[in-house]
């Protein structure tokens, strides 16, 4: 519903078309049916009973803007390239282009006003051209995808070198500016240690960097006009996730709030939950208990109690999916995914 209506998530407006003011009303109306279906279940539950409302991610738009991150790093001279076959050469299809003056950005507007033939002529000659991609053994850095507007940086130096690397990676990321509004485009650059840890942490990228929603991240090498370009093919999703979801909660033990709490993490539900039943909280789950939402009186009598470690993962070596999840467990995971059309 948000990824391919989330243009029509508002209240219609008299000078909507007809098929617009339609589907406005269709979504709202799946909004209502939803929270009647919660009522009922909120309703037979009782009203001594704790109701948690969360959602896993936020919704908006997608982006219009991408940032090329891979580009950014070789124009910094951090990242190394070859050819799609292995070998170096400065006759690719982005060196082509350059010489006609013509970014790749901008190549699709202009490919719109050239004549048939212009066009045949210009993709028969790409066509012929190789491509560039990272050397990654070879680079000193370069970018791994992790979501559109977040991406991961691995840094390939050891000792003070890679120290000195990522610090000055840190700085410059900061000066990665729209130059059609002039401001900042990184929101937040974070370390992969303050947020991983455990036996799989050593795949993490050494940084995390995230970007505002309103742009994502590119990882494709070539001749950009600017490390930060429009999106010229139009999105077949026209929402995407946002970091900042939904989180409710009512009951007995539950305070009442007048404003919408800060610092909440999805990490910090599930020992909340636990805590809200009485059970007690694994000592190496990740998360806190949200004790600010949690009635004073409530807390003095039944403190926070921490249990046994689970050891969720003893041994790298034997991935998640065979120690936990049985064959027909993942055949019921796969045929939910399916009907949700997640899968064909």
């Amino acid at each position: 519903m948000g990824h391919y209506l989330w243009p029509y998530h508002r209240s219609p407006d008299p000078n909507d078309s007809p098929e617009v003011q339609v589907l406005c009303q269709g979504v709202r109306q799946h909004y209502v049916r939803l929270d009647e279906i919660i009522g009922d279940m909120v309703a037979q539950a009782g009203e001594d009973a704790t109701v948690v409302v969360m959602s896993d991610h936020g919704m908006g738009p997608k982006h219009t803007k991408r940032v090329h991150g891979n580009f950014w790093l070789q124009q910094h001279g951090w990242l190394s390239t070859l050819q799609t076959n292995g070998v170096r050469s400065l006759t690719n299809a982005d060196n082509w282009l350059r010489r006609l003056g013509v970014p790749r950005d901008k190549l699709g507007r202009l490919m719109l006003r050239l004549p048939n033939l212009a066009r045949r002529q210009i993709v028969k000659k790409a066509a012929k051209t190789h491509s560039t991609s990272v050397n990654t053994d070879q680079s000193q850095a370069y970018f791994v995808p992790i979501y559109d507007n977040v991406a991961g940086i691995r840094i390939n130096l050891t000792g003070a070198d890679k120290d000195h690397l990522y610090q000055k990676i840190r700085q410059e990321l900061q000066e990665i500016v729209d130059p059609e509004t002039g401001e900042a485009v990184v929101e937040q650059i974070c370390q992969s240690e303050d947020y991983y840890h455990g036996p799989y942490a050593i795949n993490i990228p050494d940084l995390i960097v995230i970007i505002k929603p309103d742009y994502g991240w590119g990882y494709q090498l070539g001749h950009y006009s600017s490390v930060v370009t429009k999106v010229i093919k139009p999105h077949l999703l026209q929402g995407d996730h946002r970091l900042d979801g939904v989180f409710i909660a009512h009951g007995p033990a539950v305070s009442s709030q007048t404003e919408p709490l800060p610092n909440l993490s999805i990490e910090d539900v599930a020992p909340t939950l636990l805590y809200l039943m009485g059970v007690p909280v694994p000592s190496d789950m990740d998360g806190r208990v949200l004790t600010e939402i949690v009635q004073s009186n409530v807390l003095a009598a039944q403190p926070i109690e921490m249990g046994q470690p689970l050891g969720f993962w003893p041994d790298p070596e034997i991935k998640f999916y065979d120690e936990i999840i049985s064959d027909e467990d993942e055949e019921e995971i796969r045929l939910r995914l399916q009907a949700l059309g997640y899968l064909e």
